[in-house]
């Protein structure tokens, strides 16, 4: 008779029915224990063979993961996403990394770019259309929408990043305006395209997401809350044929890091990095020399695992729906 646990508890309090764990253990006996009581299920290389109100089996699969009956290597979300002759929408394509995104995007044989912008786009290519974008703005999004027919590739680009010290809590709510809620708000409004188009989200985050600059604590802050919200965003549209790329970037040149005497590296060079990670596809992209730098140790670390393991929890009815 195998063993299940059939409810969570914590401190002494039932959490009502949970996904019940089943372990394989060496030699093949069984073993069912809490999710919180086991450290060691949290390894990478872990595959997850069942999603139900009934047992959950874990097995050692080096190299894979496997949810919801979609088995791929870890740090891949499938089939990479090649951009020519797609459609592709940027956001926050005035300069920086938004400008020099429209740039490769070109290179690589984009059928149309929609660049948003907040105010005017001097790009000769035929292939640009500047839309009026400012991604806090819930009309110009309803806009944008009407004018864009269909999509292959979302890169949510708009960010600030402003100094503060936690003294002003108005800081901190602008950062999350533009940095968390914008690219969820433009996401939810082009998600019916890109679940057309079987498309891609790719949005551009920080490797502050991971670890604040205590200089730009409203910036760390609303990074790691959109962090949260591409990790979650992934798995919840997994089912849908539509995946989800966060991009950590490193310091990069451009006006929003022109106070930091560190090496940065040139725009471009985000921008290739950014793509080719898109078309290999995989889920978390570290773009430049720095993030490349820490990319190993993310992709093994424990709350990468978490991430994995968590995105087990979303029922198959939600995630197709």
């Amino acid at each position: 008779m195998k063993p299940h646990a059939n409810r969570l508890l914590a401190a002494g309090r039932t959490f009502g029915p949970y996904l019940a764990i089943e372990l394989v253990m060496p030699g093949g006996s069984l073993l069912a224990l809490l999710l919180w009581t086991l450290p060691d299920v949290l390894r990478p290389g872990l595959e997850v063979t069942g999603v139900s109100r009934g047992p959950m089996s874990f097995n050692r699969h080096p190299g894979s993961i496997h949810v919801g009956g979609i088995c791929n290597p870890p740090d891949t979300t499938g089939e990479g996403m090649n951009i020519a002759n797609k459609t592709v929408l940027i956001t926050g394509a005035n300069r920086g990394i938004g400008r020099a995104l429209v740039s490769e995007a070109l290179v690589r044989g984009a059928e149309r770019v929609y660049a948003g912008v907040r105010g005017g786009l001097e790009i000769a290519d035929p292939r640009v259309t500047p839309v009026t974008l400012d991604v806090t703005n819930a009309a110009q999004i309803t806009r944008a929408t009407e004018q864009v027919g269909s999509l292959d590739v979302l890169v949510n680009n708009a960010g600030i990043a402003l100094y503060d010290d936690l003294s002003n809590p108005a800081l901190i709510e602008q950062h999350l305006a533009v940095n968390l809620y914008g690219p969820l708000n433009v996401t939810r409004a082009f998600l019916p395209r890109l679940r057309r188009s079987q498309g891609a989200v790719v949005n551009n985050l920080s490797v502050v997401a991971l670890a604040p600059v205590p200089v730009i604590p409203g910036y760390s802050i609303s990074k790691a809350a959109a962090l949260n919200m591409t990790q979650a965003m992934r798995a919840l549209l997994a089912g849908q044929s539509v995946s989800v790329h966060a991009v950590f970037l490193g310091p990069i040149d451009t006006d929003m890091n022109r106070g930091f005497d560190i090496p940065k590296a040139p725009t471009e060079v985000a921008a290739r990095g950014i793509f080719d990670g898109l078309e290999r596809g995989e889920e978390d992209i570290f773009p430049d020399p720095m993030s490349q730098s820490i990319a190993q140790g993310w992709r093994a670390s424990a709350a990468k695992a978490l991430e994995r393991q968590f995105a087990a929890f979303v029922p198959q009815s939600a995630a197709a729906a």
